[in-house]
């Protein structure tokens, strides 16, 4: 059994790995084997590294399927298993925390009954979506049974996903802050992504070193493009404040028209939004070089909470001009059947425009407008719908930058919640896309 102070230095004829479970395994194929492969301890090493998944695979599946190949352990070496499924036992049926033990307990033994691991159990992660009102409460009661009892299961040890530090460790979540905190490390709310699996790899790592701490692995807490952003608004702030902060690199003053306030009543993502009462109101800020978009690409992009309210009104999210009839650039707006509208201009008279089907009020959607190189596109929650071709530079408006209204006077004012970013001189997206949970800040 490895120790608290971990292996020894070890060669390649010294240990055999092996990764069960298809929420840790199946959904990045090999990537978790190569990935542990890299690391110090094993860097270089040659060890046989495998791993075994199957969609939907419970610790009920997994015992009957330890007749593969790759359970065959190797004679005079080591053989380390690390096992992670008490998410999909607890799936089925009533399943309790303690059932869900027994299952576990009925793998090990049939495992040790033919063949000579060392095993390790890996907590489980905050999940949702999966039809059971209190799943992360069981969750939780299943990994407290782990960490209480796991030298009386006979096993080698618990890789404890929840340990101090980790991202994962559990609080009360609801699917808006799981979606937020999680997102970067678990695809469609199931199974890792590669940056949770590097995550994963990295506590098996540590484990094996003996290490009681969780790995230090940089968030993407920084966006590579906040150079070239413009102007972000992402509504951080007290429930009903009147500070409105620019957190771009170029931290403008932001002026106030109106009613707009940060609310902490609905938000995307941090503690709180803009939120636009539909009275005469917008956020602007003067213009500035960097807010004129010439030949450059760009993105305007927001996250859009638009209330039932403003059914059947046009609301502003985006333009640079004082008024309606002000100098023509850029805009984006609801229409009055709800349809997102982007509309650009090379001239003083004409729009290029496309149109969304309708966006359902009362509920999150990200919207984006994009130039790359001679092309105009739109998308609604990642899907594109509009593209055509634009030539030659976009009119140049010297008028205010404004959020929330189709003017700075606070014409077509938007109605609901709100987090906006402008980026100047780089096209974000260009096909349809996943949309960014956040808006990183400066």
């Amino acid at each position: 059994m490895i120790g608290e102070k971990g292996l020894p230095d070890i060669t390649n004829d010294d240990f055999n790995f092996l990764f069960d479970g298809n929420s840790l395994v199946e959904w990045n194929g090999q990537y978790l084997e190569n990935k542990f492969k890299t690391l110090p301890l094993l860097n270089g090493k040659g060890f046989p590294i495998y791993s075994i998944g199957i969609s939907g695979q419970s610790w009920t599946a997994m015992a009957s399927g330890i007749s593969d190949v790759r359970f065959n352990h190797w004679p005079k070496k080591r053989n380390i298993l690390f096992a992670w499924e008490g998410t999909n036992q607890l799936t089925i049926g009533s399943t309790t925390p303690q059932q869900a033990i027994d299952a576990m307990l009925n793998y090990i033994n049939t495992v040790k009954s033919t063949q000579d691991w060392e095993i390790y159990v890996i907590t489980t992660i905050p999940r949702f979506g999966t039809g059971r009102s209190n799943f992360n409460e069981l969750l939780v009661e299943y990994d407290n049974l782990l960490r209480n009892n796991w030298k009386a299961y006979g096993l080698a040890g618990i890789v404890d996903v929840r340990m101090d530090g980790s991202p994962f460790k559990f609080t009360t979540y609801n699917q808006s802050d799981f979606e937020r905190v999680f997102g970067i490390y678990i695809d469609s709310g199931t199974h890792l992504t590669p940056f949770g699996t590097d995550f994963i790899a990295e506590l098996c790592h540590q484990k094996l070193r003996g290490l009681g701490r969780a790995p230090v692995i940089p968030a993407p807490t920084t966006d590579k493009h906040l150079a070239s952003v413009a102007l972000m608004l992402n509504g951080q702030g007290a429930n009903n404040g009147t500070v409105f902060t620019d957190t771009s690199p170029n931290n403008r003053t932001i002026s106030r028209l109106g009613s707009v306030v940060t609310s902490t009543v609905q938000k995307k993502f941090g503690v709180s939004s803009l939120f636009f009462d539909g009275s005469t109101a917008a956020l602007f800020t003067a213009d500035q070089p960097n807010l004129r978009l010439g030949s450059n690409d760009y993105t305007f992009e927001a996250w859009i909470y638009p209330t039932s309210s403003g059914n059947g009104t046009t609301r502003g999210i985006y333009t640079k001009r004082n008024s309606n009839t002000g100098a023509r650039e850029l805009r984006m707006y609801l229409n009055n059947s709800n349809q997102l509208v982007t509309e650009v201009t090379n001239d003083a008279t004409g729009w290029y425009g496309q149109t969304s089907a309708a966006l359902t009020p009362d509920q999150w959607h990200h919207v984006a407008a994009i130039r790359i190189g001679g092309v105009i596109r739109s998308f609604a929650n990642g899907g594109r719908f509009g593209s055509s071709f634009f030539f030659g530079d976009v009119s140049s408006s010297t008028e205010n930058a404004t959020v929330g209204a189709l003017g700075s006077n606070g014409e077509a004012p938007f109605r609901g919640y709100m987090h906006f970013r402008m980026t100047n001189g780089v096209a974000r997206y260009a096909n349809d896309f996943n949309p960014p949970l956040e808006f990183f800040e400066n």
